[in-house]
C-alpha cells in the first residue's frame, strides 16, 4: 500500500515512514502541499495523510484542492489544538477520518488498511 503524507515537521514524517513500514505501508513524505500536489500529477496513491496546521496551505486547503482536481483517495487529517473545533466540518466536507494528535500508529495503520478496498482516484 502506498500512502502520501504531508507535514511541515520532518521528524513527524520520518516517524510515520518508520512506524507504518511495520504494517507494509509505503509512505511518500512531503514537507509541503505544493510538492505533494506535483507528485500526484503523475503518481497514484492508496490514501493521503495530512497535518491540518501547516504554513501556506492547511490540511483542509489541501483536501479541497485534491477534491477540485478529482484526486479522491481516502483522506486522513490529523488535528491539534484549535483545529479540533473543525472536526465535524472536515467530515462533512468529505475527509474520511480525522485523528487528534497524539494518535496511535496502530490506529492509523488500521484506518489505512481498511481503506484498501475503497475507490482510488483515476480508477
Amino acid at each position: 500500500m502506498k500512502v502520501l503524507a504531508v507535514d511541515d515537521e520532518p521528524t513527524d514524517l520520518a516517524l510515520y515512514k518508520a512506524l507504518l513500514s511495520n504494517y507494509d505501508i509505503q509512505v511518500e513524505p512531503f514537507l509541503n502541499v505544493i510538492e505533494a500536489l506535483d507528485f500526484l500529477k503523475s503518481n497514484k496513491v492508496d490514501a493521503v495523510i495530512s497535518d491540518m496546521n501547516m504554513p501556506f496551505y492547511s490540511g483542509i486547503d489541501f483536501f479541497l484542492e485534491l477534491k477540485n482536481k478529482q484526486i479522491l483517495p481516502p483522506i486522513f487529517i490529523y488535528v491539534t489544538g484549535h483545529w479540533e473545533a473543525r472536526y465535524k466540518h472536515l467530515l462533512y466536507k468529505g475527509v474520511d477520518q480525522v485523528f487528534h494528535k497524539p494518535f496511535s500508529h496502530l490506529d492509523v495503520a488500521t484506518f489505512l488498511q481498511e481503506t484498501r478496498s475503497q475507490k482510488r482516484y483515476g480508477s
